[in-house]
């Protein structure tokens, strides 16, 4: 019946002409049919209407421009080669994340987990939250990871509201620690910590079963046990690299036996400090040769410019309340490009807004009028010589 209909529309509509009975029937063939893609539209016209010129370049530019197939159709993913960012030693950069709420609440209110990667040893603080507001971010990072550890150089993190605080922003400016963000809604950003959340939630899931509001209780051991085994990226556990010895773990106590890692009565400070940098160097060149082999596993793409006043859609649901979350448009804009910094798009979303940031992934091109401007360009005749129709 749909298909019957359209075709009697199609009948309907005044054969002269002019670009109106171009546009009616690709709208009639699109916007009136589901929005689908470009085979089944060509499909349909042809099946219908007879020689019409340079069909396919128009069904192209016509889709091009429809705005809710920009706003909901996913872009081809383009995979930017990923840069390696090794660091020499552990406690120069680490990165955090909150993961939560949790279900259930655990019996104390607890219903978040921080965790804080070091990005050379990969060492892991798995820390209980009852909220993520400053009042209790601070003094966590604070009590259980600098002042283990000490201080880091540099802190990665999200965008997240709890991380762009000004007292977040403050508090770690006076520990001279520099704040490092990935771009919004850009998870593999900050990966190395997003990762964790993966296996901290299987451990606890496991180990949590029959008490299942405990959990915050296991964390300390979770933490430990991750800690004491080898990382595959740096081929050692993150407890060495950290403590240059590794930790007495259960399996050592029932064997009766212990690691002294660097520090043998025999060896001179000097021995030690060689024995040390060794151990750290070998993990640095394991990073690097993990990541030569990740990165040639994939053909990368070359990043995507965009020039300043640019028109882009960002990924970003629409919030019409009414409409489902499997329903909603998946991309907002248009907005314009100020400009472009690597992998990072800065736009507005009006002419005196707020400068606003993105990642390439999130974003692509905006496009509106490509099928009007190939029509003001066609120079031939729209019918042949017999009178017939063509476009």
């Amino acid at each position: 019946m749909k298909l019957r209909h359209l075709t009697n529309l199609v009948n309907q509509i005044s054969w002269k002409r002019g670009e109106n009975t171009r546009k009616k029937i690709l709208q009639l063939a699109h916007d009136k049919n589901g929005h689908f893609g470009y085979k089944k539209m060509k499909q349909l016209i042809e099946s219908r209407v007879n020689d019409i010129d340079d069909l396919s370049n128009k069904i192209k530019l016509y889709i091009k421009d429809c705005e809710v197939c920009q706003r909901r159709n996913i872009c081809m993913k383009r995979i930017p080669e990923y840069k390696s960012v090794i660091f020499e030693s552990p406690g120069q950069n680490l990165c955090a994340d909150i993961m939560g709420p949790v279900t259930p609440v655990a019996a104390d209110g607890t219903k978040y987990v921080l965790s804080v990667m070091d990005s050379f040893s990969r060492y892991c603080y798995i820390i209980p939250l009852k909220s993520y507001n400053f009042d209790e971010l601070a003094p966590a990072l604070m009590n259980k990871v600098f002042c283990y550890h000490g201080f880091p150089k540099t802190l990665r993190t999200d965008g997240g509201g709890n991380f762009r605080s000004d007292e977040f922003q403050k508090w770690l400016n006076k520990l001279n620690i520099i704040h490092e963000m990935s771009s919004p809604h850009h998870s593999e950003g900050n990966c190395l910590v997003e990762r964790s959340f993966k296996w901290i939630a299987d451990t606890v899931a496991k180990i949590a079963r029959e008490r299942p509001t405990l959990w915050p209780d296991f964390l300390p051991m979770v933490m430990f046990n991750y800690n004491s085994t080898v990382n595959s990226t740096t081929g050692s556990s993150p407890f060495l690299l950290t403590h240059l010895r590794e930790p007495n773990c259960y399996l050592d106590q029932f064997l009766g036996t212990y690691s002294t890692g660097i520090f043998d009565s025999s060896r001179t400070t000097y021995d030690m400090l060689e024995k040390a940098a060794i151990i750290r160097k070998t993990a640095k060149e394991a990073m690097e040769a993990t990541r030569n082999i990740e990165n040639k596993k994939y053909k990368y793409d070359s990043i995507p410019k965009f020039e300043s006043d640019d028109l882009i859609l960002i990924k970003n649901a629409d919030s019409d309340k009414d409409v489902g979350s499997k329903f909603k448009l998946l991309y907002q804009g248009p907005f314009m490009v100020i400009q472009q910094k690597g992998e990072r798009i800065y736009y507005k979303k009006s002419k005196n807004g707020k400068t606003l940031c993105a990642h390439i992934s999130n974003v692509k091109p905006y496009f509106k009028g490509c099928f009007d401007d190939y029509l003001s360009n066609i120079q031939k005749d729209a019918y042949s010589g017999k009178g017939e129709v063509r476009f």
